[in-house]
């Protein structure tokens, strides 16, 4: 292929089945005899090497300590030669084989630069019934685009509405990144940079018809560090100070119950663990917060952000 149309771009270290299954999936793509699939490497493992031995990737490797979430992808997006590149990730499943053709379809505008998918939580045992996926409406293609200057103007609350970016299942004209790289950061490179796209005057486009699953189970070590580290970005990049949790209500309950419940092939045992793990999640966060006040009110924000990015949280493939 002298000049694929599109570059997929991938981050990988240890990927191990999950990254089996998506480069399964990615190599069914309708569109994928005109895409390359880009691997940046970071240290993997000997079975995840083996694994991207079987599939014709263009393989890219760094050393482990030079990963960067922001400077990594823009290294994957160098080594492309599409016209478009999708950012996705290790364990990032497309729903479909229309996936490619999804985003692309996107574009429906000459100057929209890129374009979100959807990430969807799949119906299985071992991710949490009440995160699985169950749509309420129908996929939607919505454009976001101010005048420069006025994106600025926006409440932190409603900045952040229009800026649910997420790269693990994003496409963009590579021109457009090459111009607007990521910010070098550690997390929450994403967000940065659809904020630095609008402010600039970028046109975005989120399409939910393109979506991917993933999940990852969080366990209470992860649960704390995550939205911690989530909360402090969001602070960082729109001065937006996170909300009090909810309690666990009578009607939290009975909603989980039912998702629950009716969640199918699964053991009652596996549905009564499932329902304490949400009530204990729901008072971990309430417990989280209170930490966040402290440092808010010890003069510590900082600090706790300094020690966050120093020890960004991994995902470990278990379960309830």
């Amino acid at each position: 292929m002298s000049e694929p149309l599109i570059s997929v771009v991938m981050p990988v270290k240890n990927g191990g089945d999950k990254l089996r299954q998506a480069l399964e999936a990615i190599f069914k793509q309708t569109l994928i005899h005109q895409t390359e699939v880009v691997v940046v490497d970071s240290g993997s493992d000997a079975y995840t090497m083996d694994i991207l031995r079987q599939y014709p990737v263009r393989l890219f490797q760094i050393s482990p300590a030079s990963f960067n979430h922001g400077g990594t992808r823009n290294y994957g997006v160098q080594q492309a030669g599409g016209k478009y590149v999708v950012l996705t990730v290790q364990d990032a499943v497309p729903v479909d084989e229309n996936w490619l053709q999804h985003l692309l379809n996107g574009f429906v505008e000459d100057d929209v630069a890129a374009v979100c998918g959807q990430q969807v939580v799949p119906h299985s045992s071992s991710n949490n019934p009440v995160e699985w996926f169950r749509p309420v409406s129908t996929p939607v293609i919505r454009q976001v685009q101010y005048s420069p200057g006025s994106f600025e103007r926006l409440s932190p609350a409603e900045q952040r509405r229009q800026c649910k970016w997420d790269d693990v299942n994003a496409c963009y004209r590579r021109d457009v990144l090459m111009q607007y790289p990521y910010r070098q950061v550690q997390f929450g490179e994403d967000v940065w940079w659809a904020k630095d796209a609008l402010s600039l005057g970028l046109k975005l486009v989120y399409n939910t018809h393109a979506q991917v699953y993933h999940y990852h189970f969080e366990d209470a070590a992860f649960i704390k560090k995550r939205t911690l580290i989530e909360w402090f970005t969001l602070y960082e990049v729109f001065n937006l100070q996170p909300s009090k949790p909810a309690g666990v209500s009578f009607k939290k309950l009975l909603s989980w119950s039912k998702a629950i419940f009716f969640a199918g092939n699964m053991s009652f045992a596996k549905k009564i663990n499932w329902l304490r793990y949400n009530i204990k999640t729901t008072r971990l966060k309430q417990e989280i917060y209170s930490t966040w006040q402290q440092a808010v009110q010890q003069g510590r924000l900082h600090d706790l952000g300094k020690m966050l990015y120093s020890d960004v949280p991994m995902p470990q493939n278990t379960t309830v």
